[in-house]
């Protein structure tokens, strides 16, 4: 019985997958002045985390919020990115790319993740932008 409880409970109940899982004691955690890289793409329902290629670029996938945190800017591989997030959401995240060459399959994931993204939750150390009905999504980390 043990082991079947144990088989039944694995994956889908482990709250930290969760896109609505936040900061447990309701404090206020400021976006201002942060910065963030991307550890991957989180699929909700089987706990997976996607690693983006290229995995061993330091400044790759990065968000750096200004002083006011509703703007940040980045970068995905080659090409530079400035978001404007109006907050609270879920107004649309305005993505402006600074188009230089085509990058791989990827990016245009971390594009289109971040052109939907509907809510977040952030606390000290991550940074999780929901999207897809809340089936997916982006998980930062602070640097």
């Amino acid at each position: 019985m043990l082991i079947l409880a144990a088989c039944f409970s694995c994956g889908k109940d482990d709250k930290s997958c969760s896109c609505g899982e936040g900061n447990e004691n309701n404090e206020f955690v400021s976006l201002e002045g942060t910065q963030w890289k991307l550890a991957g793409i989180m699929d909700v329902e089987t706990c997976n985390l996607k690693e983006l290629e290229p995995k061993d670029c330091e400044t790759c996938y990065t968000i750096e919020f200004n002083t006011n945190s509703n703007m940040a800017q980045g970068k995905s591989v080659r090409n530079a990115i400035l978001f404007h997030i109006s907050l609270p959401l879920p107004t649309p995240i305005f993505i402006h790319i600074t188009p230089m060459d085509y990058e791989n399959e990827d990016v245009q994931l971390f594009y289109d993740a971040m052109e939907t993204v509907t809510s977040y939750t952030v606390t000290k150390n991550e940074l999780k932008m929901c999207y897809n009905e809340g089936r997916n999504y982006l998980l930062f980390r602070k640097q």
